[in-house]
């Protein structure tokens, strides 16, 4: 066991010991239970009082010759009712010393004081971090009356529209006519429907209620399968996957990695207002999968990339393009819940690549790892074949 010398009042010309890391053996095996219970030591000669001969040692690096400790206590709950949370030490370094009575009692009275002063600061702290919180939680709360309030207005109002339409001249509109306005009703009511989603994703993650359901996954065949769906309804837009590596081992949740890819695709269609291609790499190694998601949009400018997982972030140059500032804080989440990372690398006027990586578990267990590949260049899965999936508009 070891402690750090937090503070000392120590006299010219003996030993500092501010700062050192104290290792002691006698402590971890006894002296801390001792101290927790209350026991005080007081030594008039080191080398008299029968001190385990490492104590002594340790001691003597410090010049010690007598010693007075004390322990500094702070009420614990559960069954132990105090907890140790230091020591005030005393040394005479010249000579041996007899403590004397007023000594011990004034030590004794000071770790208390220290105590009382330790708990009221983290007491303190507990209550400004519960302020911050709630703070925090006020904010978010705004933020999504907000939200809903400008995110729902525009599609309800298009609803209503359609449906008063149809009401009052289903009669003698076009079949044509009657389709687009049945089509926009159906296509607003997923948009609202999927808005509702992503703030009940948001709301559990806040409330660390969202819980990882990992099962065997091919990752590769899952983006696909997701990149075939979108690309039905994205025929302006060329989306390609490439697959290389060892894609075997991997343990993903379906529903959470929907999140996490169909915000990043969605996303890349969305933000290439004039078309262009959206580029998905996956990589497999023995401990990994990466992912990157390339598009040729309008890019993310530098001083918004900081805050862009940040839920109701959006980029500043986003204009009239729809979005709460959800999805990519849901996909950090998400991500997050597998153990691994997510990264944007981005330029105005010339794209945005998303870099996500998922570690494998170890081999013989079902346990997510929180290991992390630092480089985040495409590996070439060396000794595997490369298989390349691609969907056209």
């Amino acid at each position: 066991m070891s402690g750090t010398i937090i503070a000392e009042s120590v006299g010219a010309g003996w030993t500092s010991a501010l700062g050192e890391i104290v290792r002691d053996i006698y402590f971890q095996n006894q002296g801390a239970e001792e101290y927790r219970h209350g026991r005080r030591q007081v030594v008039a000669d080191i080398h008299t009082a029968g001190l385990d001969p490492c104590h002594v040692d340790l001691l003597s690096k410090f010049e010690v010759r007598a010693s007075l400790i004390t322990p500094i206590l702070i009420r614990a709950e559960g069954p132990e009712t105090h907890q140790l949370w230091g020591l005030i030490v005393a040394h005479q370094c010249s000579v041996p010393r007899q403590w004397q009575t007023e000594e011990v009692e004034l030590l004794d009275e000071l770790s208390i004081h220290v105590a009382i002063a330790i708990q009221q600061a983290e007491l303190l702290a507990q209550t400004q971090t519960a302020l911050e919180k709630e703070k925090a939680l006020n904010t978010f709360k705004s933020q999504i009356i907000a939200t809903v309030s400008h995110e729902y207005n525009a599609p309800l109002t298009a609803i209503q529209v359609a449906a008063e339409t149809l009401k009052a001249h289903h009669h003698i509109l076009a079949t044509p006519m009657r389709e687009r306005l049945l089509a926009m009703i159906e296509q607003k009511s997923k948009h609202m429907s999927a808005l509702v989603s992503d703030m009940l994703v948001v709301n559990q993650a806040e409330l660390n209620r969202l819980k990882l359901q990992p099962v065997p996954l091919d990752l590769g065949q899952f983006l696909a399968k997701l990149i075939e769906e979108l690309q039905l309804v994205n025929a302006e837009h060329r989306i390609t996957l490439a697959v290389r590596g060892n894609m075997a081992g991997f343990r993903g949740d379906r529903g959470l990695l929907r999140q996490v890819f169909g915000n990043l695709l969605s996303n890349a269609v969305k933000y290439s207002p004039d078309g262009g291609g959206v580029r998905v790499q996956l990589v497999g190694t023995d401990t990994h999968l990466i992912c990157y998601v390339k598009d040729e949009g309008i890019g993310i400018p530098p001083e918004d990339q900081q805050r862009l997982f940040q839920s109701f972030s959006r980029g500043s140059n986003v204009g009239t393009i729809p979005g709460t500032g959800l999805g990519l804080h849901i996909a950090k989440i998400a991500v997050d819940l597998h153990g691994g990372t997510i990264g944007v690398e981005s330029q105005v006027g010339q794209g945005t690549r998303f870099t996500v990586q998922f570690p494998k578990p170890a081999r013989g267990t079902d346990a997510i790892s929180s290991s992390l590949i630092a480089d985040d260049r495409e590996t070439s899965g060396a000794g595997e074949p490369e298989t390349e999936l691609k969907s056209h508009p």
